[in-house]
Formats: C-alpha cells, sequence, structure tokens
C-alpha cells in the first residue's frame, strides 16, 4: 500500500501537471477509437506498451481476457453481462472504430484451464469463469 501511495504522491507532483491539458479536455469527454480487451494480469499494461494516452483507449480486463458467449435472443451466458455492456457501450455510445483481444504469454487463466489442480481451492467463480475459454481448448 505504501508504494502504491507514494506512486501517486509522485504522479501528482511530477507527471499530473504535464497532462493537465489532457484531463481537462477528457473531463468534458471521452473519445477513444480503440476498444482493448485484455487480461487484468498485472504484467499486462495496455496503455504502456502501446504508448496510449488517457483517453485513447477503452478497456475491459478480466481474468484470461475472456468474452462469455451471448447472442441477442437470450443475453449473455453468465447473469453478469459487465463485458457485453462494456462492447455496447464501446461501440453504439463511443463509436470505437478497433476491438483488440490480447492475450498474452505465461496467462494463469490460460494454465489453469488447461490443468484445473492450478485453480486455487474455494475459487468456484473462477471455475466457473474459466468454462468460457474451454471450447478453444
Amino acid at each position: 500500500m505504501r508504494k502504491l501511495i507514494r506512486g501517486i504522491v509522485e504522479f501528482r507532483a511530477k507527471r499530473q501537471p504535464t497532462y493537465k491539458d489532457v484531463f481537462a479536455k477528457l473531463a468534458l469527454g471521452q473519445r477513444p477509437d480503440t476498444l482493448f480487451v485484455a487480461c487484468s494480469d498485472s504484467r499486462v499494461q495496455p496503455n504502456l506498451f502501446a504508448s496510449a494516452e488517457p483517453g485513447d483507449m477503452f478497456v475491459i480486463r478480466n481474468v484470461g481476457n475472456l468474452i462469455s458467449p451471448c447472442d441477442e435472443a437470450t443475453g449473455s451466458v453468465m447473469t453478469d453481462v459487465s463485458e457485453a455492456a462494456a462492447i455496447e457501450f464501446a461501440i453504439e455510445a463511443l463509436n470505437v472504430r478497433d476491438v483488440i483481444i490480447c492475450g498474452h504469454s505465461e496467462c494463469g487463466a490460460m494454465c489453469a484451464m488447461i490443468d484445473e489442480k492450478q485453480i486455487p481451492a474455494n475459487s468456484p467463480h473462477l471455475l466457473k469463469w474459466l468454462r468460457h475459454a474451454r471450447p478453444s481448448l
């Protein structure tokens, strides 16, 4: 936690002033051109490796960068439709032009899908979530 707080203080002191105009413009609205679906893995930093500025990408992050299957008639197979809602918002409200699904090497979610013994005990939600990747296996 201390590292996070130091980082926030450092950002406010050193980097935020250089983004003052960018943040002022973004306070009026966003116009990203890309929807970027990424894994929530802490090693995956979409804005960093894409050299993207704040406001450039609308990002969905979750374990394994998965999108649960859904269709218009029945909705998502999950009771949580957050991914579908984010996709709709990005396309319909923000008019993003590009959708990128970003996989990465050594993904813990994909390794766990291949070998369910890697899933921590008492993780029924993770097990249920990973079933969306099973057809790709």
